[in-house]
């Protein structure tokens, strides 16, 4: 099926570009798995942005050594990478010395509208007892300890644990939700964000210390910091 799948996808960005008209193309790219076809698209300059290890995944668990492998040469043929982390920038730089940190930020502007002290209460915090610690950002087993959340949410009952974004069904996640002081509140677009974020008493990144996880420079500490929540 991978083989399936990059036949595919190289065949649809042939004839995408060729209708736009692309004859010099910059081929960037967020994922390794390019490199199975990079000589094909036959791209005049190739920048890797690498913003995860992703042969830590542990949905690639499986595919680990050719993860690895597509990563690698992916770092090394690339006329430029850059890099989200301090890890990633120290472990790319010995393969490949035109490598770059560049970390992520906000967006200022709208985050900073957390701080305005205007922002209506979102209906679905309304009525939830203060404090209220919050996350806004994908659940998931791979990052998320939910061990820690539902520590905190039995050791302190009068806290309210408030989490916000995607939600992939585990047990773990269904665990959680049985807890009477977690709400879940569902995906937001970024821009829904601000009202949310500003009734946060305390911000949270509630990660497990994984080897993959250390390789993250993840954006909503730069959110949390532009809204000035304590973390």
């Amino acid at each position: 099926m991978p083989q399936v799948y990059d036949a595919l996808t190289l065949l649809g960005t042939r004839i995408a570009a060729r209708r736009l008209g692309f004859e010099r193309p910059m081929i960037w790219s967020y994922s390794p798995f390019v490199a199975n076809y990079l000589h094909d698209l036959a791209g005049e300059f190739v920048i890797y942005d690498c913003v995860d290890r992703y042969p830590q995944l542990p949905f690639y668990a499986a595919r680990g050594a050719q993860v690895r492998q597509l990563d690698a040469q992916m770092t090394q043929q690339a006329d430029v990478v850059l890099c989200t982390s301090r890890l990633l920038y120290e472990e790319k730089q010995a393969h490949n010395p035109r490598c770059y940190l560049v970390g992520n930020a906000a967006d200022v502007e709208l985050f900073g509208q957390a701080r305005s002290g205007t922002l209506p209460v979102p209906a679905e915090l309304q009525g939830i007892p203060k404090p209220i610690i919050g996350f806004h950002g994908a659940l998931d087993n791979h990052r998320i300890d939910y061990d820690l959340l539902r520590t905190i949410a039995r050791t302190r009952p009068d806290w309210s644990l408030v989490l916000i974004g995607p939600q992939t069904p585990t047990p773990d996640l269904e665990r959680l939700a049985h807890e009477p002081n977690v709400r879940l509140i569902g995906k937001k677009a970024l821009h829904e964000l601000p009202p949310y974020v500003a009734q946060y008493d305390v911000a949270m990144l509630p990660y497990r210390l994984t080897d993959y996880v250390r390789g993250l420079s993840p954006l909503k500490i730069y959110e949390y910091l532009r809204q000035a929540s304590p973390l």
